[in-house]
């Protein structure tokens, strides 16, 4: 007669474990913010020893998209959906400005933007005089917009995901800007489409990958890149850094020998932009799910 099969611990026993192991243990930051985010995500996914990688929850999930097909419909539309919401937001709070209000921050916008431009053109040590700042009538004014401008960051997150979806740290870092020791993953291709690289060592698979991305996705991509993500950083208060969203966070080493700068967005921020885009859809997905969404 077999052994009586052992029970499994509770998903959130076993999260609870891993983190204080990766904490105390290990002292390894990064990974205590990678187990950070699928708590904030509130779903596990955990391949099981002697199992084939799937969970018995993406399993269920992936056969639902089999089965309803509005439920795929919304999968493979979420960026437009996720986007048409947040500009239908933006525009609310835009239009609910005073003249006089529109007028001050645009002044204040147009120093700001100005200053940055001519900074960005001259050599180091021939950039003069301090960057202009907004009031705090400015900030006030400006920071309505800060729910929408964040849910516009979601969609942007779904191009990637619906396009070659890759794992949190790959979106985190994910820049739009060449840095010193790596180039960038976003690219635009003439001047309507757009194009996502990870070279070999980044993504799990250790290849090298590049989509290109087209239609209402590549103009996502571009409204974010080009107009929504330095208003986003401004609201935030961070530098406008080479990462698709800007933050305060270091990312962790794609390789020993290469160093990417800091300001990317933070784990827990990344969980929180994620979990407002997915509400959108009506759709319960963390990153890792897409994967399979995809696949399926």
């Amino acid at each position: 007669m077999p052994a009586p099969r052992r029970r499994a611990p509770r998903r959130r026993s076993r999260i609870a474990n891993l983190r204080a192991l990766a904490n105390h243990g290990l002292l390894d930051r990064a990974l205590v913010q990678d187990i950070d985010l699928l708590r904030a995500a509130k779903k596990a996914v955990l391949k099981e020893p002697g199992g084939d990688g799937m969970t018995e929850e993406i399993d269920a999930f992936c056969k639902l998209i089999q089965r309803n097909p509005n439920v795929a419909a919304n999968i493979v539309n979420a960026p437009a959906l996720i986007a048409r919401k947040a500009e239908e937001e933006l525009a609310r709070v835009i239009a609910a400005r005073t003249p006089e209000e529109s007028r001050r921050l645009e002044r204040e916008i147009t120093a700001l933007a100005t200053w940055r431009r001519e900074r960005a053109s001259k050599p180091a040590g021939q950039r003069e005089g301090p960057e202009p700042v907004l009031s705090a009538e400015g900030l006030r004014i400006l920071g309505r917009q800060r729910p929408a401008l964040r849910l516009y960051a979601g969609a942007a997150l779904w191009v990637i995901q619906m396009s070659r979806p890759v794992r949190p740290s790959n979106l985190i870092r994910s820049r739009v800007r060449d840095a010193p020791e790596a180039k960038r993953n976003l690219g635009w291709i003439g001047e309507t489409d757009a194009e996502i690289g990870y070279p070999k060592g980044e993504i799990k698979n250790d290849v090298a990958v590049t989509v290109p991305v087209t239609r209402d996705d590549a103009t996502i991509l571009r409204r974010w890149v080009c107009e929504l993500r330095p208003r986003y950083a401004l609201i935030d208060g961070v530098e406008d850094s080479v990462y698709l969203i800007p933050g305060r966070a270091t990312p962790r080493h794609v390789k020993d020998f290469v160093r990417l700068p800091s300001g990317c967005v933070a784990v827990s921020t990344l969980a929180e932009i994620w979990a407002a885009a997915t509400d959108i859809i009506g759709v319960g997905m963390t990153p890792h799910m897409c994967r399979h969404a995809v696949a399926t």
